[in-house]
């Protein structure tokens, strides 16, 4: 199931790939979230190493375009109501 989404990446230039044009770790875990569950509904998480000590976990919190957030989400700390 995941394959062809794994493929696709392979020896490419992330930032050519639709979804991906800024692709920060926490861009691809979005990106790689939203590619493989449609394929996968079992997925519960996807966690990417930058490095050893650099981790993105990425659980399907948000929908629609990456950055928005889901419904009943409450707002970040910070972010005005």
């Amino acid at each position: 199931a995941c394959q062809p989404v794994f493929d696709r990446l392979d020896h490419a230039f992330l930032n050519e790939i639709p979804g991906l044009e800024q692709p920060t770790a926490e861009q691809i875990a979005i990106w790689l979230w939203r590619q493989i569950k449609p394929r996968l509904p079992e997925l519960a998480r996807v966690e990417l190493f930058e490095t050893a000590t650099s981790t993105v976990i990425y659980t399907g919190e948000f929908e629609g375009d990456a950055g928005a957030p889901a419904p009943g989400t409450p707002p970040a700390p910070g972010t005005p109501r």
